[in-house]
C-alpha cells in the first residue's frame, strides 16, 4: 500500500513537472483585404477562412485596403504603407492576404522575410506578373475566372443573343482580367462592344442603350461605381439592372446571380475562403510553407437565377437545371 502510494505522488509529480505548452498557444493570425468588408465577397472568404480554421485558438486582425473604391493617385502607396506598418506592429505567426491587390503591394514585399503568408483569390499569375518566387515563406491559392464557359453557358440559354455588351468597373484588376482573359479571343457570342466606367450614370446610360437591341449584358467583374460621392456597390447595381434592364445578363461572381443576374459559371467565394483557411491550417500545424505548392482550382459551379429566366420568358434546359444551383429573387411581374 505505501509502494502504490509513493507511486502515485511519482507520477502526479511528473505530471506536474510538464510544461503546458503547444494547448496554450493562440495564434496571431493577420488578413489582409484588398476590399471591403461592405463587399459579399470578403465576408464570404472570411467566412470560409475562420470555418477552416475552427478549433484553433487563435487572434484575427483585419486589414481592408478599399481599392475597389476610387481613390486618389496616392492612395494605394499610403494605404500599402499602413498595411505594412500594421504587419510590424502585430508580428503575425501566418498573413493571408486576399485579392492581388493586397498581395502585389503588400505581400510581395513581406514573403522573403521572416513572415509566412498564405495567399488567395488571384487573377494574376504570382510568379510571371508580380515575381513571387515558390519555395519561400509564401503560398496560395490562385482564383479561376470561368469567361469562356460563361460565355457559352449564355449561349446555351440564349441561343437568338446575337452579341454581347461587356461593362466593367474601371480598375487595374479588371483591366488586368480583361487583357487576359478576354481580349482577342473568340467565343460562342460575340463580345461586340466593351465599356470601361467608374460613374453609376455612365452604367445606367449604357444599360439602357441595349434595350432595343438583340444584345446580352455582360457583368465582367466586381462593381463599386460612383454616385457623385458616394459609392455604389455591386448588388445595388445588378439589383438596378435586372428592374430596368430586359436584356439576359451574364455575370461571373456568385453573388450577381443571387441578386438577379440570369447566369454564370462562378467561384463560390465561402468555398474558396475555405480553401485558402486549409492551407493556413497546415502552415500553422507545422507544415513547411516553402513545400506547399500553388493551387490552382479549375472547377466552378453553374449558377441560374431562375426567376430571372422567368421574367425574360428563357427556358432552361432540364439537363442544365440539373446540375446548377439556382437561386430564386423574387423577380417576377
Amino acid at each position: 500500500m505505501k509502494k502504490t502510494t509513493l507511486l502515485l505522488i511519482a507520477l502526479s509529480l511528473l505530471l506536474l513537472s510538464i510544461p503546458a505548452t503547444s494547448a496554450a498557444h493562440t495564434y496571431k493570425v493577420l488578413i489582409i483585404f484588398s476590399y471591403s468588408e461592405r463587399l459579399s465577397w470578403d465576408r464570404n472568404v472570411l467566412k470560409g477562412i475562420k470555418s477552416a480554421l475552427k478549433g484553433i485558438p487563435i487572434n484575427y486582425t483585419y486589414f481592408y485596403m478599399n481599392t475597389k473604391q476610387p481613390q486618389p493617385p496616392s492612395y494605394l502607396s499610403e494605404i500599402s504603407s499602413e498595411a505594412i506598418n500594421l504587419v510590424e506592429k502585430v508580428k503575425p505567426d501566418l498573413i493571408i492576404t486576399m485579392d492581388d491587390n493586397a498581395l502585389r503591394l503588400v505581400g510581395k514585399k513581406l514573403y522573403k522575410k521572416q513572415f509566412k503568408l498564405v495567399f488567395g483569390g488571384i487573377n494574376a499569375s504570382p510568379q510571371k506578373d508580380y515575381g513571387i518566387e515558390m519555395g519561400y515563406n509564401i503560398t496560395g491559392i490562385l482564383e479561376t475566372v470561368y469567361v469562356s464557359e460563361s460565355v457559352n453557358l449564355f449561349h446555351s440559354l440564349c441561343p437568338k443573343t446575337d452579341s454581347l455588351t461587356l461593362i466593367s468597373p474601371d480598375s487595374y484588376t479588371n483591366r488586368y482580367a480583361y487583357k487576359t482573359l478576354v481580349k482577342g479571343k473568340h467565343f460562342s457570342v460575340k463580345i461586340k462592344r466593351v465599356v470601361f466606367l467608374s460613374k453609376f450614370s455612365k452604367y445606367r446610360e449604357v444599360v439602357r442603350s441595349l434595350q432595343p437591341r438583340r444584345d446580352g449584358l455582360f457583368l465582367f467583374g466586381y462593381f463599386v461605381l460612383k454616385d457623385g460621392t458616394s459609392p455604389v456597390l455591386d448588388e445595388t447595381v445588378v439589383k438596378w439592372t435586372v428592374t430596368h434592364s430586359k436584356v439576359p445578363e451574364v455575370a461571373l461572381f456568385e453573388h450577381q446571380i443571387k441578386e438577379g443576374a440570369l447566369c454564370g459559371i462562378v467561384t463560390d467565394g465561402q468555398r474558396h475562403g475555405y480553401r485558402v483557411g486549409l492551407l493556413a491550417k497546415k502552415v500553422l500545424k507545422g507544415t513547411p510553407i516553402g513545400k506547399i505548392p500553388f493551387e490552382h482550382p479549375q472547377i466552378g459551379t453553374i449558377a441560374i437565377n431562375i426567376d430571372r429566366a422567368h421574367k425574360l420568358n428563357i427556358q432552361i434546359p432540364f439537363g442544365i437545371l440539373m446540375s446548377a444551383k439556382i437561386y430564386r429573387t423574387n423577380l417576377l411581374e
